[in-house]
Protein backbone atom coordinates (compact mmCIF):
# COMPACT_ATOMS: atom_id res chain seq x y z
CA UNK A 1 0.00 0.00 0.00
CA UNK A 2 2.78 2.41 0.86
CA UNK A 3 4.39 2.07 -2.57
CA UNK A 4 1.12 3.24 -4.07
CA UNK A 5 1.12 6.31 -1.84
CA UNK A 6 -1.35 5.00 0.70
CA UNK A 7 0.42 3.94 3.90
CA UNK A 8 -1.86 2.08 6.32
CA UNK A 9 -3.20 3.89 9.33
CA UNK A 10 -2.23 2.63 12.77
CA UNK A 11 -5.79 1.48 13.41
CA UNK A 12 -5.68 -0.57 10.20
CA UNK A 13 -2.42 -2.25 11.23
CA UNK A 14 -3.96 -3.11 14.60
CA UNK A 15 -7.01 -4.57 12.88
CA UNK A 16 -4.82 -6.66 10.57
CA UNK A 17 -2.83 -7.95 13.55
CA UNK A 18 -6.04 -8.81 15.40
CA UNK A 19 -7.41 -10.62 12.36
CA UNK A 20 -4.23 -12.69 12.09
CA UNK A 21 -4.33 -13.53 15.79
CA UNK A 22 -7.99 -14.56 15.51
CA UNK A 23 -7.33 -16.71 12.42
CA UNK A 24 -4.43 -18.47 14.11
CA UNK A 25 -6.72 -19.44 16.95
CA UNK A 26 -5.14 -17.49 19.77
CA UNK A 27 -6.09 -19.50 22.87
CA UNK A 28 -6.17 -16.52 25.20
CA UNK A 29 -8.53 -14.55 22.92
CA UNK A 30 -6.73 -11.35 23.91
CA UNK A 31 -7.30 -8.21 21.92
CA UNK A 32 -4.43 -6.35 20.26
CA UNK A 33 -3.76 -3.31 22.45
CA UNK A 34 -3.50 0.34 21.44
CA UNK A 35 0.28 0.36 21.86
CA UNK A 36 0.87 -2.93 20.03
CA UNK A 37 1.93 -1.27 16.76
CA UNK A 38 4.46 0.99 18.49
CA UNK A 39 5.96 -1.91 20.44
CA UNK A 40 6.10 -4.02 17.28
CA UNK A 41 7.95 -1.28 15.40
CA UNK A 42 10.36 -0.85 18.31
CA UNK A 43 11.12 -4.60 18.29
CA UNK A 44 11.62 -4.59 14.50
CA UNK A 45 13.83 -1.57 13.69
CA UNK A 46 14.23 -2.74 10.08
CA UNK A 47 10.64 -1.65 9.55
CA UNK A 48 10.19 2.04 9.08
CA UNK A 49 7.16 4.11 10.00
CA UNK A 50 6.38 7.43 8.34
CA UNK A 51 3.64 9.88 9.06
CA UNK A 52 1.50 10.70 6.06
CA UNK A 53 1.61 14.33 5.04
CA UNK A 54 -1.32 16.19 3.62
CA UNK A 55 -1.10 17.01 -0.06
CA UNK A 56 -0.87 20.71 -0.81
CA UNK A 57 -3.72 21.84 -3.07
CA UNK A 58 -1.49 24.32 -4.93
CA UNK A 59 1.01 21.56 -5.68
CA UNK A 60 -1.78 19.34 -6.99
CA UNK A 61 -2.91 22.09 -9.36
CA UNK A 62 0.63 22.48 -10.69
CA UNK A 63 0.97 18.78 -11.40
CA UNK A 64 -1.72 18.95 -14.04
CA UNK A 65 -0.12 17.81 -17.34
CA UNK A 66 -1.89 20.61 -19.23
CA UNK A 67 -0.42 23.26 -16.91
CA UNK A 68 3.04 21.71 -17.14
CA UNK A 69 2.87 21.55 -20.94
CA UNK A 70 1.80 25.19 -21.15
CA UNK A 71 4.66 26.22 -18.87
CA UNK A 72 7.23 24.40 -21.03
CA UNK A 73 5.71 25.98 -24.15
CA UNK A 74 6.17 29.40 -22.55
CA UNK A 75 9.79 28.60 -21.62
CA UNK A 76 10.48 27.37 -25.16
CA UNK A 77 9.06 30.55 -26.69
CA UNK A 78 11.16 32.69 -24.38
Amino acid sequence: MERRGFPPYIIDVRRMAQTLADQRGSKSKKRVGKLWVYRFLKQHPQLDAHLARSYDAQRAKNEDPKVIHEWFQLVQQT
